[in-house]
C-alpha cells in the first residue's frame, strides 16, 4: 500500500470535477474506491465541501509537518556526547564509552533506550 501522490491528487481533482465516480477515479489511478473516498473527505474545503488540488496538497504537507517524529537524540544524550567530544574523544570512542557505561545513544551499536 502506498500513499496518494501529488499527481494522483491532481487526477482525483480533475476527474471528480468532471463528475466521474469514485470507482472510475480509483481505477484510473489504481487505488481502491475507499482511498478516493477518504482523500475527498480528508482534504476537501471545510467551508463548502469542494475538493481542490492545491488545497489537498497543502493539507497533506501540513499533516506531514505536524506529525510526531521519533527523536532519539535527547538532551541527556547530547550532553553526554558533547562532554566526551570536548575531552577529545573520537565518535567511535564516544560510542564505545556510552556502550560500556550502558548509556543510551543514537548509534545502532548502543543499547536501546
Amino acid at each position: 500500500m502506498t500513499h496518494v501522490t501529488t499527481e494522483q491528487r491532481y487526477t482525483i481533482w480533475r476527474m471528480h470535477d468532471q463528475g466521474f465516480s469514485q470507482v472510475k477515479i480509483g481505477q484510473a489511478i489504481e487505488k481502491d474506491k475507499s482511498v478516493i473516498c477518504r482523500e475527498l473527505k480528508r482534504n476537501c474545503d471545510g467551508r463548502n465541501g469542494e475538493y481542490r488540488y492545491e488545497l489537498a496538497v497543502k493539507k497533506h504537507a501540513n499533516r506531514q509537518k505536524e506529525k510526531r517524529k521519533h527523536i532519539r537524540f535527547s538532551d541527556t544524550i547530547e550532553e553526554s556526547v558533547e562532554l566526551l567530544l570536548r575531552d577529545d574523544y573520537s565518535p567511535e570512542q564516544v560510542v564505545g564509552v556510552l556502550k560500556k557505561e550502558n548509556k543510551p545513544c543514537v548509534s545502532s551499536a548502543c543499547p536501546k533506550t
